[in-house]
């Protein structure tokens, strides 16, 4: 059975307006993030600009959404009061092993560093993002490659090697983790002719 609240009034005292703010909120904090389930949208904004779920990404196609939703609003208003009760699903993808659904998200990680690149955010939010999709990138060729299910290894090897090559000048002088990053481009290069 479902209850519904009606909220008469919002407590407004914590309002961010800062781009920076909204954007660190929404992809670094782990409280806010970009959930779906955590946030209250206004409909009228997502019909007028036609916005909606990639049917495609299958993993992180929330935050996908909550990006391209940003576009459109000035502020936003963080309340504490629970109005949401989230139940965990066993059956999940977040509960899965790696597959294709999970694969799918390696497409949500650079539709976000794409619009994120393309947006007037601080550089340290940019290249966080872009060091997400790197990490990302260097994370699934190794699952694929050791994945016992996976199949067509060859053809998601160079998807990602596409991506990656497709960014990976973008921040690379100020990542922190510099001096390894020559040794991994290798390892993935690699791994993707053999694959």
């Amino acid at each position: 059975r479902s209850c519904i609240k009606e909220l008469t009034v919002v407590d407004s005292s914590k309002q961010y307006s800062n781009q920076n703010e909204i954007y660190n909120l929404i992809l670094f904090d782990d409280e806010i993030s970009g959930y779906i389930w955590n946030k209250i949208f206004i409909r009228d904004i997502i019909v007028k600009n036609n916005l909606y779920f990639n049917p495609l990404i299958h993993e992180i196609e929330d935050l996908c959404f909550v990006i391209d939703y940003l576009k459109y609003v000035k502020k936003i208003i963080q309340i504490e009061e629970q109005l949401y009760f989230y139940r965990d699903n066993p059956q999940s993808i977040m509960n899965q092993r790696f597959n294709l659904k999970k694969y799918s998200s390696i497409y949500g990680r650079l539709h976000v560093y794409t619009e994120i690149k393309n947006s007037k955010v601080n550089n340290d939010i940019k290249k966080n993002v872009w060091i997400q999709l790197i990490q990302c990138c260097f994370s699934y060729v190794k699952q694929i490659i050791f994945s016992r299910t996976f199949i067509n290894k060859k053809k998601y090897l160079k998807e990602i090697i596409t991506i990656f090559n497709s960014v990976s000048q973008d921040y690379r002088k100020y990542s922190q983790y510099n001096i390894t990053f020559k040794i991994k481009l290798f390892i993935l290069i690699v791994f993707s002719k053999i694959g």
